[in-house]
């Protein structure tokens, strides 16, 4: 993809999401990006975020029965979703034999090119799980 030029917009987004731990959705990210920006639109927001998601700056997560969501952190690592509440969080990092593992998957796969993958766990989320 070609260089895209700096624009006030991406720097709001990016401003937005990064150091969060909550994983916001676009429209998540509209209502904060409007108090800063006023006219900037849910176009930009999602074209912004598929921009940043495509070079590699930020995670976009498909989020089971909802939104997708976000994580500024592009680094390999799992997600766990609550299945009451519908929170989702960081799990960790994944260790080099996973690495290895995943990468060899993806040289032998026959179907076609994985370019990446998504692991999200589920259950319930520790707040959640004390209210039973």
């Amino acid at each position: 993809m070609g260089e895209h030029k700096h624009s006030r917009q991406r720097e709001i987004i990016r401003q937005l999401l990064y150091g969060r731990t909550d994983h916001p959705t676009a429209d998540q990210l509209y209502e904060e990006a409007k108090v800063i920006y006023p006219s900037i639109s849910m176009g930009t927001i999602y074209r912004n975020l598929a921009y940043l998601s495509e070079i590699g700056e930020i995670q976009r997560i498909p989020h089971p029965g909802g939104a997708d969501r976000y994580d500024s952190r592009p680094d390999p690592h799992f997600h766990f979703v609550c299945t009451s509440c519908g929170g989702l969080q960081d799990v960790g990092v994944l260790s080099v034999d996973d690495t290895e593992a995943i990468l060899s998957i993806r040289d032998s796969f026959e179907g076609g090119q994985i370019s990446g993958f998504t692991v999200i766990y589920s259950g319930l989320c520790c707040n959640c799980l004390r209210k039973r």
